[in-house]
C-alpha cells in the first residue's frame, strides 16, 4: 500500500550538508527538494506543498527569519526546523509560527529524525 510520504523542502548555503540531509532523509523514505538559493526555495513553497522546511541560517539571498515569515505566510502548516546554534533567531521565529523547532549545531541527525516521526501527518513517517 503506498502512503503520502513527507515532503520536506531543505535551504541551506552549504550544498554539503544539504546533500548530507537529503541521503539521509531520502533514506528513510521522505521527499526531498534541496535549494541553496532563498528566492528559488520560495518559488518552490509558492508552487509545491511541503510538510517541513530544514532551513540553515547560512543562507543565500535573505535572512533566515525574514523568509520563514514569508513562507509560513504562503503554508501556515509549514513545520520549521531552523538549524542553528542562535537562540536569538529561534526566540524571533517563535514569536510569529508555532510549528517550530531548533537543532543547535553539530547537527546530530536522529534527533532531526525523531522530530519529523513526532510531527508527521502520516502514520508512518518519512
Amino acid at each position: 500500500m503506498d502512503r503520502e510520504r513527507d515532503k520536506v523542502l531543505i535551504l541551506d548555503g552549504a550544498s554539503e550538508m544539504g546533500d548530507l540531509l537529503t541521503e539521509f532523509l531520502s533514506d528513510r523514505g521522505c521527499s526531498i527538494q534541496l535549494q541553496t538559493v532563498a528566492q528559488k526555495a520560495m518559488e518552490l513553497i509558492s508552487k509545491h506543498h511541503y510538510d517541513y522546511l530544514l532551513i540553515s541560517e547560512r543562507i543565500q539571498g535573505l535572512a533566515a527569519v525574514e523568509f520563514v515569515k514569508r513562507a509560513v505566510a504562503v503554508n501556515p502548516d509549514l513545520y520549521v526546523i531552523l538549524v542553528s546554534p542562535n537562540e536569538e533567531l529561534s526566540l524571533k521565529i517563535r514569536a510569529f509560527h508555532t510549528k517550530f523547532r531548533r537543532l543547535s549545531t553539530p547537527l546530530i541527525l536522529e534527533d532531526l529524525y525523531r522530530i519529523i516521526q513526532a510531527n508527521s501527518i502520516n502514520v508512518d513517517a518519512c
